[in-house]
This record gives C-alpha cells, sequence and structure tokens, in this order.
C-alpha cells in the first residue's frame, strides 16, 4: 500500500483494511519497512506509531517490533533520515522480511513510507522496493483538489513498471461538508484511472491529530468492498 504523499491517512486506512480482513476470517500480516515516525515508551525505548496501529488492527503475532523494519530518528524521507545517523538503507533484508510474513498469512499489507518515489537509497526509491516485491499496488490519496494530478502520475508510474494496480481509496483529510472537489474527483479519477475508486471515506475528528498509537480501532472506518478487491487480487 502505498500514499500520493506523507499525511494522507495512509496507516489509517491500511489498518481499517487489516481489520475488514480479518473480519473475512483472512489471517493478515503487516509490514512498515522503513519507518521515520519514532516514539518512546516509558522505558526509553524507541518505537513505531505506524507499525504499532497496524500491528493492532491485524493482531499481528510479535507486536510492533515485529511489524517493522528500520526505524530512524528524524521525520524525514529514509534517504535524509538514514544520513543523519550515519546509517544507511538496505532493501533486500525488508523483501525478505516481507515475503517471510506473507508465507505466513493468508494476506500481508505493506505500508510505504510517503509517496510512491520517496528516495531509499542513492539510487532506490519506494517504488524500487515495491518492484522487487512485484506485490499489488493499492494507493491512498486525499478526497480534495490537487489529487487527480498527484493520483495520476503515481499510477503511470506504477504501470510502467509493471505492477499490477488494485485501485484508489480516497480519503477526506478535513471535516465539514465535502467540497466540490470532493465531489467531481472521484468519478473523473474512475474514468481517467480505470480502476475501482473507493470513497472519499469519511472525515472523522476522532481520528484527526491522534498518533496512530493511540487511535482506538472501533474509531477506524469500515472498508469490507476494499478488503474483498484486495482479497480477490492477492488470491488469484
Amino acid at each position: 500500500m502505498i500514499g500520493t504523499g506523507t499525511e494522507v491517512g495512509k496507516t489509517i486506512v491500511a489498518a481499517a483494511l487489516a481489520r475488514a480482513l480479518r473480519r473475512l476470517g483472512l489471517s493478515v500480516g503487516v509490514f512498515k519497512p522503513f519507518a521515520s515516525d519514532p516514539a518512546r515508551r516509558p522505558d526509553g525505548r524507541p518505537f513505531s506509531t505506524d507499525a504499532e496501529l497496524l500491528a493492532r488492527a491485524a493482531a499481528f503475532e510479535g507486536g510492533e517490533p515485529a511489524a517493522r523494519g528500520q526505524l530512524f530518528g528524524a521525520p524525514l524521507a529514509p534517504l535524509a533520515a538514514a544520513r543523519l545517523e550515519g546509517r544507511r538503507v538496505d532493501l533486500r533484508p525488508a523483501v525478505r522480511r516481507c515475503r517471510a510474513i506473507a508465507r505466513r498469512h493468508d494476506v500481508t499489507l505493506v505500508e510505504g513510507c510517503g509517496g510512491w518515489l520517496v528516495p531509499l537509497t542513492e539510487r532506490r526509491t519506494t517504488a524500487d522496493f515495491f518492484a522487487a516485491l512485484g506485490a499489488p499496488i493499492l494507493i491512498v490519496a486525499p478526497a480534495g483538489l490537487g489529487t487527480l494530478n498527484h493520483t495520476l502520475l503515481t499510477l503511470a508510474d506504477v504501470r510502467a513498471r509493471g505492477l499490477r494496480l488494485i485501485g484508489v481509496v480516497l480519503n477526506r483529510m478535513q471535516g465539514g461538508r465535502p467540497s466540490l472537489a470532493e465531489r467531481t474527483n472521484p468519478p473523473i479519477l474512475s474514468r481517467f484511472a480505470g480502476l475501482p475508486v473507493w470513497g472519499p471515506l469519511p472525515h472523522r475528528a476522532a481520528l484527526a491529530g491522534q498518533r496512530p498509537d493511540n487511535v482506538r480501532l472501533g474509531d477506524l472506518p469500515s472498508l469490507m468492498p476494499v478488503a474483498r478487491a484486495v482479497w480477490r487480487a492477492i488470491g488469484t
């Protein structure tokens, strides 16, 4: 699962999808291979808030430590965050971990970091990582103004790499009445993308502004139609 950019609700959508897949009776693996969203536990240990929510939503064995790969201390692209710490990002162990998790579960959700072309190393991006996996791609995008361009550009590059696409989930980033763009974007995007477009998901004030590790699972939106589509894509 990837986003058209950062802060588009990708982790919330991934967690909601994990819960929906579990309701279909499936075992769900989750993995956040590169995380730049650190927090501290009471004992001082760092952890990924995104991976924490994913692990809770999926009832993932091993919890947050097993649901994440490399963790960086700065909220930056992995390349930049790794440089600050004198470290480097290594895609190969992350790919191996993903495949090992996938072997143990009916469905495994892998959450990218930021947008599709976020740099991971001096030469590789998030796109290269997912290309190495060869997994079907689900895109999360904001529902409002500007999303047509960002989403269609992302779709074009995914297709150019020969990867399968499942569809697009549009997520409302603010409350109140839907804007004109939020009302008109879904049919236009569906027409140009030639893919299923779900949403816009309703904005939920209970989820806004919270750290993912503090989100209540009961507040997550229902994504049963998306879960069924994901299972069809994975199971065929």
